[in-house]
């Protein structure tokens, strides 16, 4: 009788088991396939104000570029007699300046204008009229002429999207003299974003614009909608069928349609007015879907520890009154974890299962371990961001126990090799003195990738040097540091001159290899500490900690001079290169600094090239 009761009982503790662990089973399934389907459109929506944010910053990159050759052109005394009716003459070209901004820069699509006090276009690079008023036409510049003041506005035209960038002219007594407008066209933005990102785009004006884009550069409409880049349109139409079916006029945000993300992002104008729209095609697998796959993966492990968890619980309770076996038992399942798992003290390891002797293979027992190992934590390496034995002046054990759901890392080398493991602790209850379950969880393969996209990320594929990513991180690290120890920090920018000429003569091919070699010859002759990376195209830029303006400019110059001397076996042609330089002063910031040596690299190509400029602003206090 009684054992027909303990057999009935321990089918229904079987029961019980199987039924739960079904649930668990059942619940995990559906959990896991409800969270991918979260995770995935949490990435999905990162990944698209990732592109919001690249192409806000194309249109503030144009609308800076607008605006620093408006000033440019406001301070040339030829602008100025050009406008003074009582002065001499003078020919300027604005068509010739025109096309040598589309030849040498990135913005190949600029239109500038002169317009006199009394609202009259003087002169037009796209057009040969001239002499009509522009008032009724264009109430900003009524408002502009009424109250003289720097604009940039972003506005559709007669003929399309555009970033109009105005300076007032004034003669020495601080009369108006006329306006420079310089007219940056979108356009090129869409083919720019496909350039930097492999992001097929349409840019669409907003439909109340019709009937103004009298003069519509494009000619193409889709349903009285505007659309701005014509080039990638005929490189492929299906975009705008695409646009057509989707009924793009009421939806925002993004859509997924197969393995294509069509987004929609705002284009506002300074109003905050919604003028047109940017449209974005682009493929999934360009999607970082790896931190949901880890996610994915750590819900995987924690359901799998929790059935394990399980499994212990139900094979102790089994097992309970069966005391010669228990000890076996426990050990077989704790050592047939692919984990380390073990047990300690605030002082030491007092056990461990079979997989902490598989990784630390030196040692055959714990005592072993421990005559050579006081404590586990003298194994970590001691690097930022792992944890050590004293963290925050708090023992590494009761570090983690502070914040059980926050993930640890520990970092160990064996072999020479790095092996990183995410780190979980618990107190052990109903002892008599106080122990912890610790498990090492090995995660060197996704802590390699992940390194691996870190550094892809901010790495120049074509030269090897630091990208625009890494250049912008640096420059904001090195500012701060040099702000915290008050020391000196310098910036260099060149570009090689008439590098165009090299790829219209031999080839892209030979001008991306011409790149490799500069950039090779440049790190060659820097420091350790000097940071060279690759800005765009054929322009590069050098940051200089511990350096003032003088060594800078005489780094610069050995630099300039080392290329120049470069014999044509290096390279196809005989090559040089001009720098801007800067130092970076308290009154600077990332943007001010760059503003200003950029603006010291463009005064050296317009006086010649292959020379060296120092930045406005900075004075050289030579000996």
């Amino acid at each position: 009788m009684n054992k027909n009761r303990y057999e009935n009982r321990n089918s229904y503790v079987i029961a019980l088991w199987l039924t739960v662990v079904g649930l668990v089973l059942f619940g995990a399934l559906w959990g896991y396939e409800w969270g991918k389907s979260s995770l995935e459109r949490s990435a999905i929506s990162a990944y698209e104000q990732k592109i919001e944010s690249d192409i806000k910053a194309l249109i503030e990159d144009k609308r800076d570029a607008s605006m620093a050759i408006a000033i440019t052109l406001s301070q040339n005394p030829d602008i100025k007699s050009m406008l003074c009716k009582t002065c001499v003459p003078v020919n300027f070209d604005f068509k010739q300046l025109s096309d040598q901004l589309a030849t040498n820069t990135n913005f190949n699509n600029v239109w500038i204008q002169l317009i006199d006090a009394d609202g009259a276009s003087l002169l037009r690079s796209w057009s040969p009229k001239k002499g009509d008023s522009l008032l009724k036409v264009r109430k900003d510049i009524e408002a502009n002429l009424a109250n003289p003041k720097v604009t940039r506005t972003l506005s559709v035209g007669t003929f399309s999207l555009s970033v109009k960038s105005a300076m007032p002219i004034f003669d020495e007594q601080k009369k108006l003299l006329g306006l420079v407008e310089v007219i940056s066209k979108f356009g090129t933005l869409a083919k720019r974003l496909k350039q930097a990102e492999d992001i097929d785009s349409v840019i669409l004006v907003d439909k109340r614009f019709r009937k103004q884009l009298t003069n519509a550069e494009t000619g193409l409409f889709l349903e009285d909608y505007y659309v701005v880049n014509k080039t990638a349109l005929l490189q492929d139409r299906a975009f705008l069928a695409k646009l057509a079916k989707l009924g793009f006029t009421h939806f925002g945000g993004y859509q997924l349609h197969g393995q294509t993300i069509v987004g929609r992002h705002l284009i506002l104008d300074n109003s905050h007015q919604e003028i047109a729209s940017w449209f974005t095609f682009s493929n999934k697998n360009q999607v970082d879907f790896t931190e949901m796959e880890q996610i994915l993966a750590g819900y995987i492990y924690a359901v799998m520890l929790f059935l394990l968890l399980l499994t212990v619980l139900f094979i102790v309770y089994c097992f309970k009154r069966q005391s010669d076996g228990r000890k076996r038992y426990y050990r077989q399942i704790i050592d047939s974890a692919s984990d380390i798992i073990l047990v300690a003290d605030r002082n030491k390891v007092v056990d461990a299962n079979q997989h902490f002797f598989d990784f630390y293979s030196d040692f055959s027992t714990l005592s072993e371990f421990l005559k050579q190992h006081e404590d586990l934590s003298n194994t970590f390496e001691k690097e930022e961001g792992f944890l050590q034995k004293y963290m925050q002046g708090v023992y590494w054990l009761d570090y983690v126990l502070q914040n059980r759901k926050k993930v640890y890392k520990a970092k160990i080398m064996k072999n020479g090799q790095p092996h990183y493991f995410s780190v979980k602790a618990g107190m052990m209850e109903g002892l008599q003195k106080p122990l912890f379950n610790v498990l090492l969880q090995e995660i060197t393969e996704q802590e390699l990738y992940k390194n691996q996209l870190e550094h892809l990320s901010q790495t120049d594929a074509l030269t090897g040097i630091g990208n625009r990513l890494y250049f912008n991180r640096s420059l904001n690290k090195e500012i701060q540091r040099s702000r915290r120890y008050k020391s000196d920090l310098s910036l260099l920018m060149f570009d090689i001159d008439f590098f165009k000429k090299v790829n219209d003569n031999y080839g892209h091919d030979v001008g991306d290899q011409v790149l490799v070699e500069i950039s090779a010859v440049i790190q060659s002759l820097l420091r350790e500490t000097d940071i060279l990376c690759r800005f765009g195209g054929e322009e590069f830029a050098i940051i200089m900690p511990e350096t003032g303006l003088i060594e800078a400019e005489k780094s610069a110059e050995r630099l300039r001079s080392t290329i120049e001397k470069v014999s044509t076996s290096e390279f196809p042609s005989k090559l040089t290169i001009s720098f801007g330089v800067g130092q970076v002063t308290k009154w600077d910031n990332e943007k001010t600094i760059l503003k200003r040596v950029d603006n010291a690299l463009y005064s050296a190509k317009e006086l010649g090239r292959n020379r060296v400029v120092v930045a406005e602003g900075d004075v050289i206090q030579r000996p």
